[in-house]
């Protein structure tokens, strides 16, 4: 690799940076996919209790950054490894002022300009591979290029909390920014659980998440509306919408029987009596809820992830094409079997955090066609620029005489 002499380097120092990234490669070489990234490292780590917290830090980076952008690099692993970790940098730093000091001067510059002092340049279009099953809606150089950079922690102020988590977080030395009246974005890894009451009166929960409600901001819903959050995971939707539908009847399911005590204390800590807690595999079919038909029901479903890949980046390099179709399908079964426990007349929310076609319209399409769901609206939420996750919502209504 080119070194710029200009400005020398303690042997010391540059020995262990380049142990780093020689470190980040073995790591890279051996690392398969099957696993979270995080997973992976936090496990290396913790048998490897050499590395400090600046080293782990380092090689962290190192790591990431490869599954960012390596791809579009040429060279060995190291080069790609060095490269993208250039590629992704905001500005200079420690490491590459070590390894190379002539990028290190120019590691603010635009992408464009930073892809031009890589030798061999870079492949634009190996930053994200998937161009053809991208949604039409979605900028295919913006969407790609927010790929390189890890998204902000986003909370969302309960109803009653803003002034008060705003105050505590500033009083704290945290400097958050406000997106909107109940938002607010801080840098990622941002360490907030000692400072807020979690679920009580804030909650984790990235930007797009936090608006994939507000196609129910509309007349007409009637107050105090049974719901049904058929794909509830953690439970994030679930206190969303007790928050935006007041007085709303909650059922709450998941396929997943280590979920439901996550979301049973989720909605105890929110504060939220009274919800009903099943456990219900969809992709089967079966015994839906008991009692009256759901006014509402939320499928936030299974799916690629695609739109939150800036997260888990590993996840973009070691994704098969061919589990789209298989993501559709699922889909479509879940919303199928939930569809009898929606009432006529009632309104079915359809979630992705997919920026793929086949997850999104097409399925649209498939509920309208086949399943007799009115869309009534549908829009994606873009978060790349403000360094959040992008998401999918398609507001669907059942007609009032029984299509299934």
């Amino acid at each position: 690799m080119p070194h710029d002499d200009k400005a020398p380097v303690p042997v010391q120092r540059e020995g262990r940076f380049r142990g780093f990234l020689a470190s980040a490669c073995s790591l890279l070489a051996a690392y398969g996919g099957k696993e979270p990234l995080h997973v992976y490292l936090k496990s290396y780590f913790s048998q490897h209790r050499k590395f400090g917290a600046k080293d782990r830090k380092a090689i962290t980076a190192l790591c990431y950054a490869y599954f960012r952008a390596g791809a579009a690099i040429a060279g060995d692993l190291p080069e790609k490894t060095l490269g993208a970790y250039f590629l992704c940098a905001d500005g200079p730093g420690e490491l590459l002022e070590t390894l190379q000091p002539g990028w290190n001067a120019t590691a603010g510059l635009p992408f464009e300009e930073k892809a031009r002092l890589i030798p061999g340049g870079v492949d634009a279009g190996a930053l994200f591979p998937f161009l053809r099953e991208l949604s039409p809606y979605i900028s295919p150089d913006a969407f790609a290029r927010s790929l390189l950079i890890q998204p902000r922690l986003f909370i969302r102020a309960r109803p009653g909390h803003a002034a008060a988590v705003l105050a505590r977080l500033q009083e704290a030395g945290q400097e958050p920014e406000n997106i909107s009246a109940h938002c607010l974005a801080l840098a990622s890894g941002a360490k907030i659980d000692k400072i807020l009451s979690i679920d009580r009166e804030a909650v984790i929960q990235d930007y797009s998440s936090q608006r994939t409600l507000d196609l129910l901001h509309r007349p007409g819903l009637p107050p105090g509306m049974s719901v049904w959050d058929c794909c509830a995971g953690g439970g994030g939707k679930s206190i969303l919408a007790m928050d935006t539908l007041p007085g709303a009847r909650l059922t709450a399911t998941d396929s997943r029987r280590s979920m439901l005590p996550v979301l049973e204390s989720r909605l105890r800590r929110a504060g939220i009596p009274g919800a009903r807690l099943l456990r219900l595999d969809l992709e089967k079919g079966g015994a839906l809820p008991g009692g009256e038909p759901f006014d509402l029901v939320i499928a936030d479903v299974p799916c690629t992830g695609s739109g939150t890949w800036a997260r888990t980046p590993e996840q973009l390099r070691f994704f098969d094409r061919r589990r789209l179709g298989e993501y559709a399908l699922l889909q479509q079964s879940i919303v199928r079997n939930a569809l009898p426990g929606l009432a006529p007349g009632g309104y079915l929310l359809y979630i992705t955090c997919s920026v793929f076609t086949g997850e999104n319209e097409e399925n649209v399409r498939y509920f309208r066609e086949r399943l007799g769901l009115e869309p009534v609206s549908m829009q994606y939420l873009d978060g790349t620029a403000l360094r959040a996750d992008s998401m999918f919502t398609a507001l669907l209504r059942r007609g009032t005489a029984p299509t299934v």
